[in-house]
This record gives structure tokens, sequence and C-alpha cells, in this order.
């Protein structure tokens, strides 16, 4: 069992290493500010993780996912320019000033997080039974992973089965974003291998329905998600399963240290190593360093930012995105299609997009003050959910599900970030474990 003081200690002793490396660099003042801002970010991120870690006792914990993402997102572009790209260096002038305010960020999410954290509540007490389970709720999830079959074979079939997964991966995403609702297929059939597992291991239920339906919506699940070179649809399902078997303990700390790292690097380079996994095209796989995708939201602020006047939305895309969470009806421009049509007109009349940042739509709304306030916000938001995840199974899952989106918040605007989880893992989690208990309490009763 590996003690909580040795993680702590790896993880300076991670950081004295980028020191000692950074001081070498820092004598060519080609890379001076790079290296200083490396080895900033790397040491607060050390600290910060083990003071994370001991406080919440689990690797898996969200505000601990989060930094991890942090890292990535944040130093990729720096990592590539000192280790890897030194011929190629990439300089962005508002590189720098999206850095801080990412390790701002950073900073106050783990003092919001960590204010409200209560860690007597997230303990977990596996022996607890919330209702007694019976055949009704394995007969819901099967209509629910059906219906979600039946709007991904609608998708899939407006093109043809071969055409869909042969496409490139940008034209396979116009085709699902074309599609309305029906896109929503993926998160569906996630949603059931989740909570089918999480069953079986909590309840464990003497009843073959309910391991037929993990195992073919996990097997689904997996192979789409290989077959469209998808990490996101992948890590899903991937991450909160991993966690209910470390909540439960069903698995050893020492086995998710393991795993954790290993789907580290597969988060990190999914888009080299899937394809050499289906097509062996070994020839033609390269590693220059970290994905470009990690270090899009750098370019989205250098456009935002270097073209952005002095006049600040003052909250008006989180208004409009609350309007929009309550009300799918409510019409509004989000702030990844606002960028995507004013800076690439092209890609927008194909349908296309980016994404966003909520550190960009922090500083266009409050500017230094929005991404203090809203870090803050967003630690006490996600806190509360970790705090409050053992008062029933609603609460477990939704909380269990946010820890996939975590890493959506340097990928996209707020609305993007909360849309699809409000809307189809939330939504869903109530029907299940709300509605449907009552119904099926009732008809017990009776």
């Amino acid at each position: 069992m590996i003690k909580y003081n040795n993680i702590v200690i790896s993880i300076i002793a991670f950081s004295v290493i980028i020191f000692i490396l950074t001081l070498f660099m820092l004598n060519n003042n080609y890379y001076s500010v790079d290296s200083a801002i490396l080895f900033l970010n790397t040491t607060l991120f050390g600290i910060l993780f083990a003071f994370n870690y001991v406080r919440t006792k689990n690797l898996l914990d969200y505000i601990n996912i989060y930094g991890v993402y942090f890292y990535l997102y944040t130093n990729s572009i720096y990592i590539n320019n000192i280790f890897f790209q030194k011929e190629n260096y990439l300089y962005l002038d508002s590189m720098h000033y999206l850095a801080i305010a990412s390790l701002i960020t950073y900073v106050f999410f783990s003092l919001g997080y960590n204010f409200y954290y209560n860690q007597i509540n997230t303990q977990n007490n596996s022996n607890e039974i919330g209702f007694e389970y019976n055949n009704s709720y394995t007969l819901l999830l099967w209509s629910i992973f059906t219906i979600g079959l039946l709007m991904e074979i609608n998708v899939i079939s407006t093109v043809g089965f071969i055409d869909f997964f042969s496409a490139s991966r940008a034209s396979r995403l116009l085709i699902i974003q074309h599609s309305g609702l029906l896109a929503l297929y993926t998160d569906v059939s996630a949603f059931v291998s989740i909570v089918s597992f999480y069953m079986i291991i909590k309840y464990n239920p003497k009843r073959a329905g309910l391991t037929s339906l993990f195992v073919v919506s996990f097997i689904h699940n997996v192979i789409y998600a290989v077959f469209t070179v998808s990490r996101g649809d992948f890590l899903f399902q991937i991450i909160p399963m991993l966690y209910v078997l470390l909540d439960y303990k069903k698995i050893k700390k020492t086995t998710v240290i393991y795993v954790s790292l290993s789907l580290l690097v597969l988060f990190a380079f999914w888009k080299q190593i899937i394809p050499l996994i289906i097509l062996n095209k070994s020839n033609q796989i390269s590693f220059p360093g970290l994905p470009s995708e990690f270090s899009i939201w750098y370019f989205i602020g250098e456009d935002v930012l270097s073209t952005m006047s002095h006049n600040l939305l003052y909250g008006k895309s989180y208004l409009d995105s609350i309007i929009g969470l309550i009300l799918p009806l409510y019409d509004f421009e989000s702030l990844s299609v606002w960028y995507i049509k004013n800076y690439y007109g092209g890609i927008f009349s194909l349908g296309g997009g980016r994404g966003f940042s909520t550190i960009i739509e922090s500083i266009l709304n409050f500017g230094w003050c929005g991404v203090i306030i809203t870090a803050l916000l967003y630690g006490l938001i996600f806190a509360r959910l970790a705090s409050n995840k053992n008062k029933n199974d609603f609460s477990y899952l939704i909380y269990i599900f946010s820890l996939s989106y975590a890493y959506k918040l340097f990928r996209s605007e707020i609305f993007a970030v909360f849309k699809v989880y409000l809307w189809v893992y939330v939504f869903l989690a109530f029907i299940t474990f709300v509605l449907a208990q009552k119904v099926i309490g009732k008809l017990q009763v009776k």
C-alpha cells in the first residue's frame, strides 16, 4: 500500500527535476521565459496536487483530475518549445498572459474546492443500500440503450455505414453535428454503460440481464470510440468506472496509479496510438511532442485577445448560458459559435468548430477579476458535487459523470461544458434514480 507521504515526496522530486532542467535552459535567453513559466507551473502543480491528494485521499477526485488536465493544457506549448520543437519555436503574443491566467485559475479553483470540500461526506459506505434493486431497473436501462442505438443507426444511415467510419474525423463530426439531438447517441450509450456497471458493483444483483447489458454497451462503446478515433467517448466511461472501483475498494491504489498513467499516455497520444493499433501504420506514426490540440485554446485566446476591445461582456455569456441550459429552445449565440463565425467563416459555413475555453470566457466577461471569481465558483460547484455524492445514487452518479468533463473546462465555454452533462447524464439519472424509483416503489407496494 502506497503511503500518502510517498506520493507527496514523488511529486516534489518531480518538481525538483524540472527545476534543475530549467536552470540549464535559463542560460539561453531564447527559452528563458518559457523555462521560467514551465518551472513555475510545474512547481505549483506539484505542491497543489500533493496538497489536494492528501486532503481528498483519492487520486481520482475531481480536483486531482482537473489538476492533471491543467498541467497538460497549460504547459504543452512550453514543453514542445523546449524539448521537441527548438527549430520550430512557436510564439504567440498572448501565450504567457494566458498561461498565467490558467495558473491563477488552478490556484483559485483549488482554494474554492478545498474551502467547501467535506471529506466526511465523501467517505463511501459500500454496504449502504439505497433501494431494493429489481428487474424493472434493468428493463429501463435496456430501453434507454435501445433508444441510443436507434439514434446511432439513424445518424449513420444518412451516409452509410462504410462511408461514416471511413470518413475523416472532421467530416464525421460534421455529419454528427448536423444530426441535431440525435447526435447525443454516444452519451446515451455511455450513460447506460456507466450506470449498469455502478449497479453491479454496489448492489451485486444476481441477474444476468444487467451484466449482459453492461458487457454489450461497454463493448459497443469501446469499439465505436476506437473506430472513430474518439478519446472523449472512450474516457467518458473509463474514468467513472475506475473511480467506482477505487471508491468501493475493488481495486488497489497502486493499480489505480498504473492505470491512470496509462490512460494519461493514451489521452495525450490517442490519435497516434489508435491508427497504429487498428491500421498497423507504424511507419507513418511519429511523436514530435504533445499533440497540438492541447494548445488550441492558446490560438483561440490569441485570436480573441488580439482583437478584443475594452468593452467587457460583464456576465452576458454566463446569463445566456444559464437561460439556455434551463430553456433548450432559448436562441442565443454561444461564444464558441461566435468565435468560429467571426474568425473562421469558412469553417463556420460548413458547420464546423474549434471549441473555446472557460478561461478565455472569464477574461472576456470580467477581465482578470473574472479569472479569479469564476475559478472560485467552479471550485465551489464541483466541491459541492463531491461532498454530497454519497447522499443517494442520483448524487453519486452526477458526481462521477462530472469527472469525465473536467478537460472540457479547457476546451469549451461554460454552456458547452454543461449542456450535454445536464441534458443527457443528469436528466437520465434523474429519470432512472428519482422518478423511476418512486414509480417502481409504488408498484411494489401495490
